[in-house]
């Protein structure tokens, strides 16, 4: 027995590190008041007895829990996606009731060990319904399971979340009539990933045949060709998967739905669907108490249009991930008031990839896209970037801009409170003996001798990326110096240069970059009038392109597992990943 309970006690740790991230603060909290109370207990248990069968019931049901919790957050059949193979981890309620007759005595004696139940197995789950005698339940079902209706009348006022996989056979009928509103907080519909929905709009849809519901959380996957038109009124959590082939539900459908969640915190839609059958304009939004906002996957000027008739809070994060322009429909972001206070911007582009993340302390925008087309490419997009972002209050600018040196000068243009710049370079645009036409640094340099540009700026970091062939880089030195010297002499000087000519460089830095990094160090001594000048050794860029926890969609992981490959991540600069 004692090698049972250090085993469950030993668990812990590794379980807490695998779902940190995904754990909320309240749930962190309740863990923390649990684990003190344990560890009092514990003390007074180790004390007082001389074996574990001395420790009280209660303090035992309290590891139980941790326990069981540790399981259950990280357990598949929350997973928004793949959810017909996601069965509930029953494993942990067995194990505990099998060590011993207390232990067994104590689980059967605890209704809410009981109370998440699978119902792949129809003889387990009359077990768990039993045993879980009044407690609320979290239900997932399959509609082809025996006795359905039956199954969904039996335990309609006790269930408080269902997780329903909607078979073939019921993708036409909504079976959720027996279900008592009151009762459920959580309702999970998952539609199967080969359906073809009707390409044509479906009449509303009242869910549990009550217009108002008081469901806190909501999530349709391949949603069907409808979305629900009831009133949520205390909705804060809703997750819209859709089918981008399909025309509906299309965003007035959205708009629609929208407009009946008035206290939504936390959206999440995957699956912007394009104009295909002629062009709508959505209703006006009004989420006054929205926090975070995704809208992944499809069509640009869909998502463009849709969020122009929001109305949403400044501290608000918004963000538009892997957004494609389709038929070359370069849609500009609408000024929206999330970032009316933003301070730093993050932006790289390769000409068919763009990366934008515009951050304030309490809110940001986040854009990222990819050009399908050739001869389509973001850079008269960029140019018009001023009239979505308040580019002059920026403070911090990390940038990548390959070799295109216009959109670099005319956004630096824009930016006379800027402080801080770090700009990222391809390695052969700068390399001895290159066209000084091509190099961004040089450019960069030349711009930068008008005083005008960027009064304020202190901090240059300028990173080269590495490549296998450690060519001979050109650090410009002379244009360098030129601009240092300069702005000294209109009395805007530089404070900080920080020059990185290995960014990405791994661990193993070979003789021939070494030789290259003392021919740098001489260039660099040319240039005056900059407090502090450092040539950084191969290896880490001088400042990443960073992904703040902000981004995490905590919000949405309170009630579902996103998977990690649909979660918005930063694609680029991709080329100054570290080489190990």
């Amino acid at each position: 027995m004692n090698n049972t309970f250090l085993s469950l006690v030993g668990q812990l740790r590794p379980a807490l590190e695998a779902n940190a991230r995904s754990l909320s603060s309240e749930n962190s909290l309740c863990a923390l008041t649990v684990l003190r109370s344990v560890h009092q207990r514990l003390r007074a248990v180790y004390k007082g007895t001389k074996t574990i069968d001395d420790i009280p019931d209660d303090v035992l049901i309290c590891i139980f829990k941790i326990y069981l919790v540790a399981i259950a957050e990280c357990e598949p059949s929350f997973s928004i996606t793949g959810r017909v193979a996601k069965k509930v981890d029953t494993s942990g309620v067995h194990l505990l009731t099998h060590v011993c007759q207390r232990w067994r005595r104590i689980m059967l004696g605890y209704s809410r060990f009981w109370s998440r139940i699978d119902g792949a197995r129809r003889e387990q789950l009359a077990v768990f319904i039993r045993r879980s005698r009044l407690v609320p339940l979290t239900l997932a079902l399959s509609t082809d399971i025996t006795g359905f209706d039956d199954l969904l009348s039996l335990t309609a006022s006790r269930v408080q979340r269902l997780d329903l996989f909607v078979t073939r056979s019921f993708v036409h009928s909504i079976p959720t009539r027996w279900l008592n509103p009151n009762s459920l907080q959580c309702f999970t519909i998952t539609y199967p990933d080969d359906i073809i929905h009707p390409d044509r709009p479906s009449p509303p849809i009242v869910l549990f045949g009550e217009k108002s519901v008081s469901l806190k959380a909501l999530a349709i996957h391949n949603s069907p060709a409808w979305l629900p038109a009831n009133h949520f009124p205390q909705l804060t959590h809703l997750h819209l998967e859709m089918l981008v082939h399909n025309a509906y539900p299309d965003i007035c459908d959205i708009s629609r739905l929208l407009t009946n969640t008035p206290k939504l915190k936390y959206l999440h839609i995957r699956g912007i669907p394009s104009f295909e059958h002629g062009p709508v304009t959505p209703l006006s939004v009004h989420l006054p108490n929205l926090r975070f906002a995704v809208l992944a996957f499809g069509a640009l000027h869909t998502a463009m249009s849709f969020v122009s008739t929001w109305t949403i809070p400044a501290n608000a994060f918004v963000c538009f991930d892997n957004m494609i322009p389709f038929d070359g429909r370069m849609a500009i972001p609408p000024r929206l008031s999330v970032v009316e206070r933003v301070t730093t911007l993050q932006l790289a582009t390769d000409g068919q990839l763009m990366h934008l993340i515009a951050e304030g302390s309490t809110s940001g925008l986040w854009l990222q896209g990819l050009t399908l087309l050739s001869g389509v490419s973001w850079t008269n997009w960029l140019d018009e970037l001023h009239t979505s972002l308040p580019l002059p209050q920026i403070t911090t600018l990390r940038i990548f801009v390959g070799k295109n040196t216009d959109v670099l000068r005319k956004i630096l243009r824009r930016m006379p409170r800027l402080v801080e710049l770090y700009v990222r370079l391809e390695r052969k645009y700068e390399v001895r003996g290159a066209d000084p036409s091509m190099s961004v640094a040089a450019s960069l340099y030349r711009d930068l001798l008008d005083a005008a540009i960027c009064p304020n700026l202190r901090t240059l970091g300028v990173d080269i990326q590495d490549d296998y062939h450690a060519s001979a880089v050109c650090l410009w030195a002379a244009d360098m110096a030129a601009m240092a010297t300069e702005r000294s002499a209109k009395g805007v000087a530089l404070q900080r240069l920080v020059v990185q000519a290995f960014a990405g460089c791994g661990r193993n830095v070979d003789p021939s970059r070494r030789a290259l990094q003392s021919d740098l160090a001489e260039d660099l001594a040319k240039v005056q009038h900059i407090e502090e000048v450092t040539l950084c050794c191969p290896g880490a860029p001088t400042a990443t392109f960073e992904r703040r926890a902000c981004w995490d969609d905590e919000g949405t992981r309170e009630y579902w597992l996103i998977p990690e490959y649909r979660a918005p991540y930063c694609r680029l600069p991709w080329k100054f990943e570290p080489q190990d």
